[in-house]
């Protein structure tokens, strides 16, 4: 009778497993906490050193049905009393999945795990230990050359930000009139860049006096995990190696060096009559090579791109304008250089088609001839940016201020910068689609920004999670933008049971959303489904007692569910199922004669869950069999010779005449009992033993009959099933009745 889906109904009978008591339900407690004492959970060991995710597997089913979370300590050194890792919400979690910000610092680390609920814990499981770790290469493409002082690099992996340094000191002092440090989100740099108005990315750059033309120069790129998730406090050092002093954003995965080389400024000339700037071209670069994205590639460019044009005779001095529209009056960036190629040091936004073009972004370089004095400096020095608008910059290598000559402008060039989003399929996203999620609130992962949507050549600072009970997204429940791994387990919010619909958004950098997912759809049912009896009470014969369960979707057969006597154990009545009325209800008719007072609950021996995987639960709710035992309620057991009379004034218009030395006894459970019986001239003393003690003589010998009259009552123990004996002792008794309360 084990179906795959709905449960189903056949006829049953004689179901006659044992118990010994009723199954306590998962929300029940005993009076010392069972969760107190009882196993730890076992720690898996974490595959990653960048992105380290805790996880352990539940306790076991003594304390699973008590714990509400988790709690997971850190320590630098093991020692759990002085020496931990501040951890949000002090480590407690209702997941069984603990990711590690970015901003631990690097080391060693020990880590434990116990389970707790309101009143108390288990036991700390074992100590397990990890490593903090970021180590991944970097790969030179461009090395800078006298001619054209240029690094390119290809991406690292979880690297949103990168430190670029020239120097005339092979030690990088922090002295600025020794090294120049700039801050960049792309993989190319080129110095005398300077930050533009509206650019996001922190970090002076360079002064005018940082390069000169003549001077030898070091240099060295570093990668950088940067993320917005909180910094954590760990009472522990950043090892040896860990150049950077803050631990936010994470540095210390790789560092590129090379040779020197001497910079050889680009010098101010005669440029005569003013000529076009040509050879406008946007590309992006990966460890294979250059990438093209501009209007006459057709391709869309993932990554802020570098923009490069052809060189013109005489000029030293560029400045380049991006628009948000074709007429060039939305202004987005201007940047002023010397060189003829410039790598934007924030992250563009995502920005979509606006004027059906099929360009996004529009841009344009002014070229000019800058010169100050021509016998101490004969270039412009460093340009300075003077902000949006028209005409030539300022700066210089000297205090005297430069004349600058206009030599030549371009057209419009067009690009389009949109990265795509990462694709949540059923092989690479969980929770997959139409999956059913049984925890408080699940992991979610997905594939890596950097090799599905990055095309490799750049990484998001952080992802953006958002669940939503509408594919729309306009019930969210759940938005998180401060995650730094490709996974996310919500520590404090528990989903109720529902649909829902999740998606990820990588978010760049410069703060700029990127393009959202794909939508996947998941059911949250974390509730195992519970049969109930709903009867409060039943007869003593023929007792039938009537389930419902809280869902009608459900596996297994109902061949496993019991009905059991609450007080003293026993075996599960006999008896049959029968459909209910309606779906999701079942009536079980006993063969058995009940005992009365007796509780009787639901007992699952195994094999029914839902759609979900959840185990289906008993209720502890319980149905009393009736209270009274008439004599002819078919409970007693009486003594042979014993004869029933009809008596008008008897309970139930009978009464049972029981001849002397014999007896009449009834099974009960209640805190209290009474007998009720007959007096008259035909009846001796009635001997009344409780559990085969006897309590109590009473006289039913009076001069006339009257039947119904109680005739004693006592206390008694709720815990145990009595067993209550009425002898006739020097001549018949009369039993009309026991009553329980």
């Amino acid at each position: 009778m084990a179906l795959s889906r709905r449960i189903a109904m056949s006829a049953l009978t004689a179901v006659t497993a044992v118990v010994a008591t009723l199954a306590m339900p998962a929300t029940m407690a005993a009076a010392a906490d069972p969760i107190t004492g009882t196993t730890a959970p076992s720690l898996n060991t974490p595959t990653d050193t960048h992105w380290v995710a805790l996880s352990w597997n539940t306790a076991n089913a003594t304390s699973t049905p008590y714990a509400t979370g988790y709690e997971v300590q850190i320590s630098p050194n093991e020692d759990w009393t002085n020496d931990t890792v501040t951890l949000p919400n002090n480590g407690i979690t209702s997941n069984t999945t603990y990711e590690v910000p970015i901003s631990l610092p690097h080391g060693w680390y020990y880590w434990r795990v116990r389970a707790v609920d309101a009143g108390g814990h288990s036991d700390w499981s074992p100590d397990g230990q990890f490593l903090r770790e970021w180590a991944d290469p970097m790969t030179l493409i461009k090395a800078p050359t006298s001619s054209d002082p240029t690094i390119t690099w290809s991406a690292v992996k979880g690297a949103s930000l990168y430190q670029v340094r020239y120097s005339t000191d092979s030690t990088f002092p922090t002295d600025a009139t020794l090294t120049a440090s700039c801050w960049t989100a792309g993989t190319s740099f080129t110095p005398y860049t300077l930050k533009s108005t509206g650019e996001t990315v922190g970090g002076d750059c360079m002064s005018a006096t940082d390069i000169k033309g003549g001077v030898t120069l070091f240099w060295e790129v570093r990668a950088f995990d940067d993320s917005i998730a909180p910094v954590l406090a760990a009472d522990t050092a950043n090892d040896a190696n860990f150049e950077c002093a803050q631990v936010q954003p994470e540095c210390d995965a790789d560092t590129l060096t090379g040779p020197t080389f001497t910079y050889a400024a680009p010098t101010a000339g005669s440029p005569g009559s003013p000529v076009p700037v040509t050879g406008l071209t946007t590309s992006w670069h990966t460890a294979g090579g250059s990438n093209t994205c501009d209007d006459t590639s057709a391709n869309i460019c993932p990554v802020t791109p570098t923009f490069s044009w052809n060189p013109i005779n005489g000029a030293n001095y560029y400045r380049v304008s991006i628009f948000r529209d074709p007429a060039r009056t939305n202004v987005y960036r201007v940047y002023d250089t010397q060189w003829p190629s410039i790598t934007p040091r924030d992250a563009y936004l995502d920005a979509q088609v606006n004027d059906g073009s099929g360009a996004a972004f529009y841009w344009t370089v002014t070229a000019d001839t800058c010169v100050n004095d021509p016998v101490n400096d004969r270039t412009c020095g460093t340009p300075v940016l003077v902000g949006p608008g028209t005409g030539g910059g300022g700066g210089g290598g000297s205090t005297s201020a430069p004349t600058i000559t206009f030599v030549g402008s371009s057209g419009v060039a067009t690009f389009d910068k949109r990265s795509s989003g990462v694709s949540l399929t059923a092989l690479t996203a969980t929770p997959t689609p139409g999956a059913f999620l049984t925890s408080k609130t699940g992991t979610f992962s997905w594939p890596e920004f950097f090799t599905s949507a990055g095309a490799s050549a750049f990484d998001v600072r952080n992802y953006r999670l958002q669940i939503a009970k509408d594919p729309d997204f306009s019930s969210v429940v759940l938005d998180v933008a401060t995650i730094d791994m490709p996974q996310y387990t919500p520590q404090a919010t528990a989903l109720t049971d529902g649909v829902y619909y999740w998606r990820v958004q990588g978010v760049d950098e410069s703060g700029n959303g990127l393009t959202w997912s794909n939508t996947l759809q998941f059911t949250r049912d974390a509730t195992p489904p519970v049969f109930r009896l709903t009867d409060t009470s039943v007869p003593l014969v023929g007792a039938k007692f009537h389930l419902a369960v809280s869902e009608t979707d459900l596996s297994g057969s109902i061949s496993h569910v019991q009905i059991v006597p609450v007080v003293g154990g026993g075996s599960a009545l006999p008896g049959s199922w029968a459909t209910g009325a309606t779906a999701g209800t079942w009536v079980f008719s006993t063969t058995a004669k009940l005992v009365p007072g007796q509780s009787y609950g639901l007992h699952l021996t195994s094999g029914i869950t839902d759609l979900a995987g959840n185990a289906a639960k008993a209720s502890s709710h319980t149905a009393r069999a009736s209270v009274v035992a008439d004599d002819k309620s078919g409970v007693w057991s009486f003594s042979s010779g014993s004869v029933r009379h009809a008596a008008s004034g008897a309970i139930g218009g009978t009464y049972v005449a029981v001849p002397s030395a014999r007896a009449g006894s009834v099974h009960f459970v209640g805190s209290k009992y009474y007998v009720y019986g007959c007096k008259g001239p035909a009846f001796a003393k009635m001997v009344v033993a409780l559990d085969g003690r006897n309590v109590a003589v009473i006289n039913e010998h009076q001069s006339f009959t009257k039947c119904g009259v109680l005739l004693f009552g006592g206390s008694s123990s709720t815990t145990v099933v009595h067993t209550l004996k009425l002898i006739a002792s020097g001549g018949a008794i009369a039993i009309d009745e026991a009553k329980t309360a």
